[in-house]
């Protein structure tokens, strides 16, 4: 076994154990400061959680990332995640404190996705049928990390909704790096990979405590980052492959914001119309609700990872996911003797 097998162990089991022993750091500080989630009208739990979720993923990933910058300096972790991150982190924690408006938020996260594209030089250039521009190409991907980020956080509705959705997408994320040997991007993506994994232990399926703003924006960001490096550096693979990894909160977003136009309303004013909403009505049950998203996200996913290269087939998949997930939300679908 080579040094980057110990690294990818040391990597996903320390990340998990200091997320595991972030725990009761974390509910101390939400009791502390009063980062609690409160009961409301759209809520699904009846007593206060804490909202530190965020905290337990941003702990475990700075201190792994240091201890691997500190002992084996000849793996590059690239330090253009370190200020986009953190900042990310910090402007969903606030949010949890101080429920800031969308109009705060969203140009924040544009300025810390317009400065990972700066400081790592790094952008979506191929479209998987032609090549961007750069004037459209730097934009074009500053929105997709910023929409990407918000994806995650709207799909943020049942206890291991978006940690089990982020959870998958780096687990294949981390598969298709090994493929190329981008051994850098294996190893975050598996630092990402054993903190939330120790997350989901006090989130699913029944939570302890939740990922707040602040989580969901650092699991976001984190799979809209690393997207785009991994397309930058192997622009061979199509983007519609990384498109279908996360194609659950993305298509739900988009789907939620042609809803909500289309009934004259503001595209971000929350509602109870999402699709884990309408399965967990359907099925009685959080918990059935969120393994079926998971379940469908991964093998979309399993699909999108055999066929990255191929836009054309992964085009079509795009469209038969969507079919699929639209008909999911309106009824009932029968496969064989399964219905779901």
């Amino acid at each position: 076994m080579n040094l980057y097998f110990y690294l990818y162990l040391f990597a996903l089991i320390s990340s998990f154990c200091i997320s595991v022993a972030a725990f009761p750091i974390a509910t101390w500080v939400a009791h502390r400061y009063n980062v609690m989630d409160i009961p409301k009208v759209r809520s699904i739990h009846v007593t206060p959680i804490p909202r530190t979720g965020g905290l337990i993923l941003f702990s475990s990933l700075l201190l792994v990332s240091l201890l691997l910058l500190i002992f084996v300096p000849r793996i590059h972790l690239a330090l253009w995640h370190v200020f986009p991150i953190a900042s990310i982190f910090i402007i969903g924690f606030l949010d949890d404190i101080l429920s800031l408006k969308f109009y705060v938020r969203l140009p924040l996260q544009l300025i810390f996705a317009a400065c990972f594209v700066f400081l790592s030089g790094m952008y979506i250039a191929n479209s998987g049928m032609f090549t961007l521009p750069v004037f459209i190409a730097i934009p074009f991907t500053i929105m997709c990390i910023a929409g990407v980020t918000n994806a995650y956080n709207i799909i943020d509705g049942l206890d291991g909704l978006c940690a089990g959705l982020g959870w998958i997408f780096l687990v294949l994320l981390a598969c298709l790096s090994y493929i190329y040997d981008y051994y850098a991007l294996v190893i975050y993506a598996l630092l990402l990979v054993g903190s939330i994994f120790g997350f989901l232990i006090f989130n699913f399926p029944s939570a302890k405590i939740f990922l707040g703003d602040g989580g969901s924006y650092l699991v976001g960001f984190s799979v809209g980052m690393t997207a785009v490096v991994l397309l930058s550096k192997h622009p061979e693979i199509s983007p519609w492959a990384l498109l279908l990894m996360a194609f659950v909160p993305i298509h739900d977003t988009l789907f939620a914001i042609s809803r909500r136009r289309r009934k004259k309303r503001s595209p971000f004013k929350a509602d109870k119309r999402h699709l884990h909403h309408i399965l967990r009505r359907r099925y009685r049950s959080a918990t059935k609700a969120v393994v079926l998203i998971l379940a469908i996200q991964l093998l979309i996913g399993v699909v999108a990872l055999f066929f990255h290269k191929n836009t054309l087939i992964l085009i079509v998949v795009t469209i038969l996911s969507t079919l699929f997930l639209r008909r999911l939300w309106f009824k009932r679908i029968t496969i064989g003797d399964i219905t779901i």
